[in-house]
């Protein structure tokens, strides 16, 4: 890979069903790959940051918790489907490798991204198309599950920040609070495209579905600020009208 500083991580299989239907797939790109890296990384005498993107799927489902329905970076990594299990053991080897070779690591645990051009298997955007081609929407078990959401631009930005900043061999989480059931989402889009009877049906759940995933990111923001610029309501209302 020649010369390099830092090396920045973000390649991963990441849509849950298709962790279901074939993990294979997650074990090579999320755990063998992120090996394949370390490995590569390690032997840069010149490297000042190995940066890996995980996600917040690893604190597993803040259900099972009494009380505390926010995961800090303390919390223990709990997976729960071949996704997010294959992104807690690629979380364990960067920090391995950090013990072990002093490799100088960061990890960042990321709430649910959105954003322009956005793959069109993800959320938001088959929300979006389903609404425009009048087809109906099928949601999982009763739709009140809860999730955190960030553009991208601002989970980016946060990235950067912990780049270039002197911290080393730690764990940051990137979230914004802004919590949605996806009811709820399902109506926010649906009157951002001006359509108040979105039509959609309860399907049966997916399997080992987490309820809720919730971020603690006072970390972050103690040292150095606020994360999220861009509000979700604006956005698509913003994005619609272009």
């Amino acid at each position: 890979m020649g010369k390099y500083d830092y090396l920045v991580h973000f390649a991963a299989e990441s849509h849950v069903d298709n962790s279901i239907s074939n993990g294979l797939p997650f074990i090579k790109t999320n755990v063998q790959g992120t090996f394949n890296l370390l490995e590569v990384a390690r032997k840069n005498k010149y490297l000042k940051k190995f940066f890996h993107i995980s996600t917040d799927e690893v604190y597993g489902d803040m259900d099972d918790y009494v009380g505390n329905k926010v995961a800090n970076e303390d919390f223990n990594l709990k997976g729960s489907s071949y996704y997010s299990a294959t992104k807690v053991s690629s979380d364990m080897l960067v920090m391995a490798a950090g013990r072990t070779y002093n490799l100088p690591y960061l990890i960042t645990r990321t709430c649910n991204n959105y954003g322009e051009n956005q793959h069109p298997e993800k959320f938001i955007p088959k929300i979006l198309k389903s609404i425009k081609e009048g087809k109906e929407i099928p949601v999982y078990g009763d739709g009140n599950q809860i999730r955190e959401w960030i553009h991208a631009d601002d989970n980016a930005k946060a990235i950067y920040t912990l780049l270039v900043s002197d911290k080393v061999n730690d764990v940051y989480n990137i979230g914004t609070g802004e919590l949605y059931t996806n009811n709820e989402l399902i109506k926010i889009i649906g009157e951002s495209v001006g359509e108040s009877n979105v039509k959609f049906k309860y399907v049966e759940d997916r399997l080992g579905h987490d309820r809720r995933y919730s971020l603690d990111s006072g970390k972050y923001a103690s040292k150095f600020g606020e994360i999220q610029t861009i509000n979700l309501k604006e956005w698509l209302n913003n994005i619609i009208k272009q």
